[in-house]
């Protein structure tokens, strides 16, 4: 099992690689499509209710046209379910790229 600071060492690579394994591609533009993507990096499941939370008051919104917001909200993710420092997951969120 994976520990949890292994489960955030992600990059751009892992992100092209779960979309390309699932025929998806950028932009992602709803929930159900991130949900399975997530699934997929995690390896566990994600429902749309679990995205729709992780973007809940952060400065990222679909649709996702780039891997840092993914990764973002991946760690989002990470955090609401593993128990994380919510600090930590508003911080990804909060990333300014254009």
């Amino acid at each position: 099992m994976a520990t949890f600071d292994a489960l955030r060492q992600i990059d751009e690579a892992e992100i092209d690689r779960a979309l390309h394994s699932l025929g998806r591609t950028l932009p992602i533009g709803d929930e159900q499509s991130l949900a399975l993507i997530l699934c997929r990096l995690l390896g566990g499941p994600v429902s749309q209710e679990d995205v729709v939370e992780a973007l809940d008051g952060s400065s990222i919104s679909l649709p996702l046209s780039n891997c840092k917001h993914l990764i973002a909200v991946y760690h989002s993710i990470i955090d609401l379910r593993f128990g994380g420092p919510q600090q930590t997951a508003q911080a990804h969120l909060k990333i300014n790229v254009p």
